[in-house]
Order: C-alpha cells, then sequence, then structure tokens
C-alpha cells in the first residue's frame, strides 16, 4: 500500500518542496493532485494514475497541510547539522565578513534559490566564508537536508535583522546627497539609495 513519506512542511527538504511547487502549479485538477501525492510519496506519477479511487481519496484526505505554509519568525539557529556534520549560521549582517556581505548584496533578490542564499550564512563549523571547502557541494547539501521551514526561518530571520542597517544607511546616504553640490556625486549616492530601497522592499516582501 502506497503511504505519504512526508507529512508535514518540516520534512520537506527544499529539492522537494520545488517538485511539490511544480506539481502544483498543472491547471488541470486531477493532474495536479496526481502529481502532488507522487512527490509526497516519493512514488512515480503512474504509480498514483494505477491506485485505485479509494486509496487515492484516503492520501488527499492527508494532505490538507500542503496549502498551509507557514515558519517560525523568531527563530535563529546558531548552528545546524547537515548530514551529521555541523555548520555555524550567520544570523545578522555586523557578523558576516565583507566577502559574506558582498555575495548576500550580488545575489539577494536576483536569485529564485534558496541553497544559494543559505549558502552565504551556513559555514562549515571551523572555516571561514568560501576558504577551504566547496560552496557549490555546500549549495547541494543545503538544497537536499534543510527543510523548507528551516530555511525559510534562517533567511527571514536575517534579513528582519538587516533591516535596521540597510535603513540606517539609507539615511546616511541622504544627509551625503543634502551636502553633495556636484551633480555626478548626486546622481551617484540616488543610485545607492534607489538599491538600497528596492533591497528593504524585497526584504519586507518576503513572506
Amino acid at each position: 500500500m502506497i503511504e505519504l513519506k512526508y507529512k508535514n512542511w518540516d520534512e520537506v527538504s527544499i529539492d522537494k518542496y520545488e517538485e511539490i511547487l511544480q506539481a502544483s502549479e498543472q491547471s488541470d485538477d486531477l493532474a495536479r493532485t496526481v502529481g502532488i501525492l507522487a512527490s509526497l510519496t516519493d512514488q512515480t506519477v503512474e504509480d498514483i494514475e494505477n491506485m485505485n479511487i479509494e486509496e487515492m481519496s484516503l492520501l488527499v484526505k492527508q494532505t490538507g497541510w500542503v496549502n498551509e505554509f507557514d515558519f517560525p519568525k523568531d527563530s535563529k539557529p546558531k548552528t545546524v547539522k547537515i548530514e551529521g556534520e555541523e555548520y555555524t549560521v550567520t544570523n545578522k549582517v555586523s557578523d558576516m565578513s565583507v566577502a559574506q556581505y558582498a555575495d548576500f548584496q550580488a545575489y539577494f533578490g536576483k536569485t529564485d534559490k534558496m541553497e544559494v542564499l543559505l549558502s552565504i550564512f551556513i559555514i562549515p563549523k571551523g572555516h571561514k566564508y568560501a576558504e577551504g571547502y566547496d560552496i557549490e557541494e555546500l549549495q547541494e547539501k543545503i538544497r537536499k537536508n534543510i527543510s523548507i521551514v528551516d530555511s525559510n526561518s534562517i533567511i527571514y530571520f536575517f534579513l528582519k535583522s538587516s533591516l535596521t542597517s540597510f535603513t540606517n544607511t539609507v539615511t546616511s546616504l541622504e544627509k551625503e546627497l543634502k551636502r553633495a553640490k556636484q551633480t555626478e556625486k548626486k546622481k551617484e549616492i540616488l543610485e545607492k539609495i534607489e538599491t538600497i530601497q528596492a533591497r528593504i522592499q524585497a526584504i519586507r516582501g518576503w513572506h
């Protein structure tokens, strides 16, 4: 008998979440249901299509949680374990290295891959950021092992803590803009303000 392998969002990795999301975007109701069940049971679409209606209905009744997603917004883990290994989590801007902050600025709002953002905050214990380990390999581990709930919590808490920093930067730049006399300098400052304000809006729009 086919059973659900995932019974809540805490058990769903980023990889599995994207698979479920893709299935849920199908326009045909039956195809959408079959696709979601295939993802949640780790079976093929053909396996689900070959089930009898009663068995399928019983599975569908257990999937109500798929339509209700939320995550803790006050969680700030200092470490996470991936495949038995411990990793350090950067929770705020002031704890970042220059390289981390540069990558955060480069990728935030420009990538839809959560594992890429998370690999900026999650570092193998005992290592400096992007030194002595393969960051693409880490991204793949994050994608397959970190739950979608924990992923959102880590990113959300960092973004929330970075809002103050970004807001203060905008205030400082606005003061600098008032003092600026050269047109080119004013243009440069305005561009910086617009870039940071766009990041602030993106952060506020995160779930």
